[in-house]
């Protein structure tokens, strides 16, 4: 992994710091509520704990268009509903191009029913990444 900023697992009820990212904790849940992380080990979704969709729900409904979802390698089909409820809330959606994804599943179904931004590289979604961080605007075409 490539980044100058703290990778952190957070404990339930963490402030959200500027400079972190924050990765969930093994068997929980991840949300975000007003300026806290939470964490849960409700039920699980999509047969999974943790879930992408709750992570990307509440940070739609916390932060709305200065959200970006991204979606990367994966089974299934969690996180659609999710960059769903970021595209409504005005934010961004990105997902790893299919081609180069190890498990490409998670990727299509989000590009087959979202409006996804753009399907780049893993590179040049941290290249996105950090532009969109820096205040800059990322012009890229349909998925």
């Amino acid at each position: 992994m490539k980044t100058k900023l703290q990778v952190v697992e957070p404990a339930d009820g963490d402030e959200l710091t500027r400079g972190f990212v924050y990765i969930a904790p093994a068997d929980c849940h991840m949300r975000f509520e007003p300026g806290r992380i939470a964490l849960d080990s409700g039920a699980k979704e999509h047969h999974m704990r943790p879930a992408v969709d709750p992570l990307f729900t509440s940070a739609a409904i916390a932060f709305g268009p200065r959200v970006v979802g991204v979606v990367l390698t994966g089974g299934g089909h969690d996180g659609m509903l999710g960059l769903l409820d970021v595209t409504a809330a005005g934010g961004l959606t990105l997902v790893q191009r299919p081609s180069q994804a190890e498990e490409a599943s998670m990727p299509e179904y989000a590009i087959a029913h979202d409006h996804v931004l753009a399907a780049l590289s893993v590179d040049d979604i941290g290249d996105a990444l950090a532009l969109l961080a820096r205040g800059g605007a990322v012009r890229l075409g349909a998925a």
